[in-house]
């Protein structure tokens, strides 16, 4: 399971090395604009298949949190991959239309152009986040 930025101060052991992880992307499967949810946003720029495979999380290993980090879990062993390209503006939503297995991101479902391209960003996100009372 990969997770947004839920990981602060692991002092993974990396060994210093910088790894760039290349877009799987053939054609221009997403763009990015602005958010209703948040900022700026990834958006479907055709309609996407479920289960089809949207781009790899590109960027550089990392052993601390911060914004922009994917963490994968890989065992026992969590690798953060400090976002560059455009994925690493993916939004969060409880109900999301795409999930991230490793780098990779993947439809959930039917994906309308034009849409926001979402994912879960973990449950260690979602219990940090601050609560309103209404």
């Amino acid at each position: 399971m990969a997770k947004i930025g839920s990981h602060a101060g692991l002092g993974l052991d990396l060994g210093g090395v910088a790894v760039i992880f290349l877009s799987a992307t053939m054609d221009k499967v997403f763009e990015l604009g602005r958010s209703p949810i948040h900022g700026l946003g990834v958006f479907a720029s055709r309609h996407v298949r479920r289960h089809e495979l949207l781009g790899t999380f590109e960027g550089t290993r990392t052993r601390r949190n911060g914004k922009y980090v994917l963490w994968i879990e890989e065992g026992d062993e969590l690798i953060g991959i400090r976002g560059s390209g455009t994925l690493r503006y993916l939004n969060h939503a409880d109900r999301p239309n795409a999930v991230m297995r490793g780098d990779r991101l993947y439809a959930l479902r039917n994906i309308p152009s034009g849409t926001e391209i979402t994912i879960h960003y973990g449950d260690d996100w979602v219990s940090a986040q601050p609560t309103y009372a209404e």
